[in-house]
């Protein structure tokens, strides 16, 4: 569950709720799970959110990550529609106003689901058909390479090359007037490239992505198993 702004920018770390049996993270889980400062991570029994999970994430990951006065565009999941929920967790006399979503319209008017999230996913499926395709020995659907995986997304969308691309997700949902122009999407600036190996010294990896940072080509090695970040 991630947050954007209307100036192309990713709002604070990534919130995820993972399946754990009892519902809560106790001391052995919170030590053996993937750990980075742009995720946040909870858990449910079901491993899906619920109303207070939106509560957790709104007073502990939007709250923090906001130090103006700013409009909250609510989903109408049912979880997000208490307006409650958001009238006392800002502090510093920062205003969120807040507006809803209609119900059956995120198709055409929710900016995650008119560009962004597709954007994400296609990420997403880039990392899980390599290691596919190329054999891997990683166990991509294990907890802690999930966790692991969305903070890469994470990181490497949050590069300033990806702000017109977050611009345009409003844009498109009809939010702003002003068309934020030509917007390179993840394929164009990840995936795109003619260079055929890791640009790593003395690695013969083969090429797998194009950092949004700093523009090296890395292999599968040196991105998602070094953890590369910036």
């Amino acid at each position: 569950m991630s947050t954007i702004s209307m100036a192309g920018e990713l709002i604070g770390p990534v919130f995820l709720c993972i399946q754990e049996p009892t519902g809560k993270l106790g001391p052995r889980v919170t030590q053996s799970i993937y750990q980075a400062s742009n995720i946040h991570v909870s858990c449910s029994k079901s491993g899906k959110l619920t109303k207070t999970h939106i509560q957790y994430w709104a007073e502990n990951v939007v709250s923090p990550s906001i130090s103006e006065d700013c409009l909250l565009l609510r989903d109408s999941w049912s979880g997000q529609t208490d307006p409650n929920i958001y009238d006392d967790i800002f502090i510093k006399n920062i205003t969120c106003k807040q507006m809803q979503i209609p119900p059956k319209t995120a198709a055409d008017i929710q900016p995650f689901d008119r560009y962004f999230f597709r954007q994400w996913k296609y990420f997403k499926q880039n990392i899980y058909d390599r290691v596919a395709i190329d054999q891997i020995n990683i166990d991509i659907c294990s907890r802690n390479c999930i966790l692991k995986m969305h903070s890469l997304i994470h990181n490497q969308v949050s590069a300033k090359t990806f702000s017109p691309m977050i611009k345009y997700s409003w844009y498109s949902s009809g939010y702003t007037s002003k068309d934020p122009g030509h917007s390179e999407n993840v394929h164009d600036v990840r995936f795109s490239f003619d260079e055929d190996f890791c640009s790593t010294v003395a690695c013969d990896g083969y090429s797998f992505i194009c950092c949004s940072h700093c523009r090296r080509i890395l292999c599968f090695n040196h991105f998602f198993v070094n953890d590369h970040k910036h």
